[in-house]
């Protein structure tokens, strides 16, 4: 068997090095490059380079948002688990997921709806949500929308990435309605849980190398 490398570190540094030079002149010269680079070392899909769009200004909007540290709300809690606890905790910033409480999963019932949605309004509730990163779930992203929309929330950053076939393109579509409020999506059908939590990371690693 071949010798292979084990240090994750270097491993990282390599795959970075390989993605950069297949992108070649298709590499951001902006603030975006580390985020699509992460993304498609999480993915191995160079897709993402095409139908990531960052509207708004996001990535400044965050950096300001980051000084005072965040509180970032997931849909899923797979992104809440992959997000640097270090970093976050060197940042003063939290992560929160709601659709495992009893009280969001009672309501949903109740409702009949998903508990991605009553999430959502728990987080609104709660009042001191900086950032909504979605990324399993269309309908906790379109709630989010109509929400906003309906009570003028004005929402400092979202990361809209819903994967799916059934309404995931179209809620990420509906961004557009959300005049100055800054995003990060993915267009089309592609998205999902690891693509937010490389973004959140790739955001966090970035904003540490700027202090």
């Amino acid at each position: 068997m071949k010798q292979y490398i084990t240090n994750p570190t270097e491993i990282e540094k390599k795959s970075f090095k390989i993605i950069s030079n297949e992108l070649g002149e298709f590499l951001p010269k902006d603030n975006t490059k580390n985020i699509i680079i992460r993304v498609i070392h999480t993915t191995a899909d160079f897709e993402y380079q095409k139908i990531l769009e960052f509207v708004n200004k996001p990535i400044e909007a965050f950096n300001n948002l980051i000084k005072d540290g965040v509180n970032i709300y997931t849909d899923t809690q797979m992104i809440s688990s992959g997000v640097n606890k270090t970093v976050l905790k060197n940042t003063d910033s939290h992560i929160y997921n709601f659709t495992h409480d009893e009280d969001v999963i009672d309501v949903a019932k109740a409702k009949n709806v998903t508990r991605a949605i009553i999430g959502i309004d728990k987080a609104l509730k709660q009042g001191n949500i900086d950032i909504f990163a979605i990324g399993n779930s269309p309908t906790a992203l379109n709630h989010l929308i109509e929400r906003t929309l309906d009570e003028s929330i004005k929402i400092p950053l979202i990361i809209g990435c819903p994967v799916g076939f059934v309404g995931a393109e179209e809620s990420k579509k509906n961004l557009d309605s959300l005049s100055n409020i800054p995003f990060i999506r993915t267009n089309g059908r592609k998205g999902g849980s690891t693509v937010v939590t490389a973004i959140i990371n790739a955001l966090l690693y970035q904003s540490e190398k700027n202090e």
